[in-house]
């Protein structure tokens, strides 16, 4: 059905010819999408069970999944420090700093970091970057988790 949603909201936006205009384009679409869906499913009402059984005569309904459980989220806004290490934590920190983070700033000389967990985890940016000063023609030093460290 959402799908017929958005091929319908799709034609309606193409023939109102916004001009080039990809803002208008994206909101007349978003519009048109909101109220073919609500019809649809309005239409069917709680009979969508029904109505799919009817179209495909084969098919099973499956059950909803739970949903996930909440990620713990830790953050403090304060800067703190990790004992007895007296790495600072620039910014938010995002849980309890793991082992490797404090050997590998040791050995790097940083005393000052950003704990980017909240957005790096997945992606390839490095989970924690130096903070504070920062020698002039140099670059903050990146950390990255060792290979197989989960998140």
């Amino acid at each position: 059905m959402t799908q017929v949603a958005a091929k319908i909201a799709a034609e309606i936006t193409t023939a109102l010819n916004t001009g080039g205009n990809i803002e208008a384009a994206l909101l007349d679409f978003d519009l048109a999408f909101g109220h073919v869906r609500d019809a649809l499913f309005k239409a069917h009402g709680d009979n969508m069970v029904a109505v799919f059984a009817e179209t495909f005569p084969n098919s099973v309904p499956a059950a909803m999944p739970a949903a996930p459980p909440q990620a713990q989220q830790y953050t403090q806004s304060a800067p703190l420090v990790s004992a007895p290490s007296g790495l600072k934590v620039a910014g938010t920190q995002h849980g309890p700093l793991p082992d490797w983070i404090i050997a590998a700033t040791t050995r790097a000389g940083v005393t000052e970091i950003w704990d980017n967990r909240d957005k790096a985890i997945g992606t390839k940016r490095p989970w924690f970057k130096q903070a504070g000063t920062i020698a002039a023609g140099q670059e903050a030093v990146a950390f990255w988790a060792p290979k197989g460290v989960a998140a």
